[in-house]
């Protein structure tokens, strides 16, 4: 496994930990906007391990709080750079190598809030990239499916990570609700986790289908 990340010391921990639990993994710095880097990194993997199997274009960044008319330039660069671009830059580094060997998946990581707005907590800008993220996943599958590379998109809602404690960042009493009992939701839950997200944004039946198990497959 490879993996790549802006932060180092998060990224150096991470490795160790999955090679004290036995483990095979390799860590290269990287920041995902920059599309020359992510190009050099991919060759530097493939030249290691081999052609990639399986691609996941995980970073992301979370952003609310500010309505988006009074949103700052930098920030919505920012989010669309990392959200959005981030996953572009993946695809266009690693996918004409899957095409070629006719083999390989790809993973991109929406959210919920690409299907639909949580209301009081002024998730649009983020939510607009994720919604790009879930599309541009359906358009990626068309073009490669008849070269054998498969293509899944991962709409997560709430998670034990930081990227909550951001979200959250002035509700400190939402911040404690997700980290501490939305673990216990999906568990208790399990298949019942889609509806209750489906009901919260009042999707209609045909999204909770799609979103079933909060992970919409666009291919096998």
């Amino acid at each position: 496994m490879a993996l790549c990340d802006l932060r180092p010391a998060e990224l150096d921990s991470t490795v160790a930990e999955l090679r004290q639990g036995g483990g095979s993994a390799s860590g290269h710095p990287l920041d995902v906007t920059d599309r020359a880097a992510f190009v050099d990194v991919v060759e530097e993997i493939e030249q290691r391990l081999g052609g990639i199997d399986l691609l996941v274009n995980n970073a992301g960044v979370g952003y609310t709080g500010v309505a988006l008319h009074e949103t700052p330039d930098a920030d919505i660069d920012w989010v669309i750079d990392v959200n959005l671009r981030g996953v572009l830059n993946g695809i266009k580094a690693v996918v004409p190598s899957m095409v070629a060997r006719r083999h390989g998946h790809v993973l991109n990581v929406s959210s919920m809030s690409g299907l639909a707005v949580p209301e009081g907590i002024q998730h649009g800008l983020y939510g607009a990239t994720k919604a790009a993220v879930v599309f541009l996943s359906e358009g990626l599958r068309q073009d490669v499916a008849p070269f054998g590379v498969g293509v899944s998109v991962l709409c997560p809602g709430y998670v034990r990570s930081n990227l909550p404690v951001g979200i959250a960042f002035d509700k400190p009493s939402l911040a404690k609700t997700i980290m501490d009992e939305t673990p216990a939701l999906v568990v208790q839950n399990k298949g019942r986790v889609c509806e209750i997200w489906c009901k919260a944004f009042a999707l209609p039946l045909h999204w909770r289908k799609r979103t079933f198990g909060v992970c919409y497959k666009t291919a096998a």
